[in-house]
This record gives structure tokens, C-alpha cells and sequence, in this order.
């Protein structure tokens, strides 16, 4: 997960290079959560204005600008941006999705077939980080952002795969 790896991994190191004070920090998480909360609550009604899709596509390109940029911030206020964005896309992200996954469900299958999603997310809130730690060994924490970033790219073109799109049974259903 990019929350996992940026948040409580990659980006206080990074914010520590930068020369942040450790009530930074808290602020760096703080104003990320408090995006992703408030976000959240605005999903609820931006998704289906716009079309689910359409809302977890562009919380994606979001999470994509606020993390791939990160290697190319130099002063914490720029680093704190980004952080409000990244909480904005994920807060557009992940109830959306997470609504998705249940969607085209019959109502008896949806508990199974949350716990499905629950439990994909879990595999990312621990791989993402490994393979995160892996990659900043090997190439930089720079290589970290972007790979995040790519991973949300790779997200957003997962979207856009007919396979995933619902049939027009689906649709009427």
C-alpha cells in the first residue's frame, strides 16, 4: 500500500533529510490523514457524479503526482503539499474501490467478498513496504517514490481493462 510505504515509511526519512523537526513529522502525517478523512467524506457524493471509475481513475492520476513528485521536493512546505494531495487521492481511492468490490456482489455474497478486499489490501499494507525497503536499498529512496508512483499508473491502467468493466447485465442489475 502507498500510504503504508510513503506515510509511515519513506516520507519521514525523506522529510528528515530535508531538515524536519520531529512536530513536522506529526504534521507531515496529520495533514495527509486529515486529507484522506475529509476526502472521504466528499467521495460519497463526488463518485457518482462523475462515475466511480472515473472517481478512482482520478484519484489515482492524484496519489500518482503526489508521490512520483516527492524525489524532486527540496523544502518540507512543497513536501507538506504534496502530503494534502496524496491524502486527497487515497481518500477518493479507497472507499471507492472499496465499494466497487462489493457492487456486482448478490447481498449474501458481500461480507465474503469484502473480506476478499480486506484481505488483498492487507497483502499490500505488508508488500508494499518489503518490496519498498528492497527497492531503497538497491536503487534510493528516490526509486521508492517513483515506483509508488508507477504503481498507481499500473492501478489506473487496470481500470481502464474491459475485463474489469461490468457487463450490461451487471449494469442493469
Amino acid at each position: 500500500s502507498d500510504l503504508h510505504t510513503t506515510l509511515q515509511g519513506f516520507v519521514p526519512l525523506y522529510a528528515t533529510q530535508l531538515g524536519a523537526t520531529k512536530t513536522v513529522l506529526g504534521y507531515l502525517a496529520s495533514i495527509t490523514l486529515g486529507a484522506n478523512v475529509l476526502m472521504s467524506l466528499i467521495a460519497a457524493r463526488f463518485a457518482p457524479r462523475v462515475g466511480e471509475r472515473t472517481a478512482v481513475r482520478i484519484g489515482l492520476l492524484i496519489v500518482f503526482a503526489a508521490v512520483f513528485t516527492v524525489p524532486w521536493v527540496r523544502t518540507v512546505p512543497l513536501l507538506l503539499i504534496t502530503r494534502v494531495l496524496h491524502g486527497l487521492g487515497r481518500g477518493l481511492v479507497y472507499p471507492v474501490a472499496m465499494g466497487l468490490s462489493i457492487k456486482s456482489v448478490a447481498q449474501e455474497e458481500r461480507a465474503s467478498a469484502m473480506g476478499v478486499f480486506q484481505a488483498v489490501y492487507a497483502l499490500g499494507m505488508f508488500a508494499g513496504p518489503s518490496i519498498s525497503g528492497l527497492v531503497a536499498e538497491q536503487w534510493g529512496i528516490e526509486a521508492v517514490f517513483w515506483s509508488c508512483g508507477l504503481a498507481s499508473l499500473l492501478g489506473l491502467g487496470l481500470t481502464l481493462l474491459p475485463a474489469l468493466r461490468p457487463t450490461r447485465m451487471q449494469q442493469a442489475g
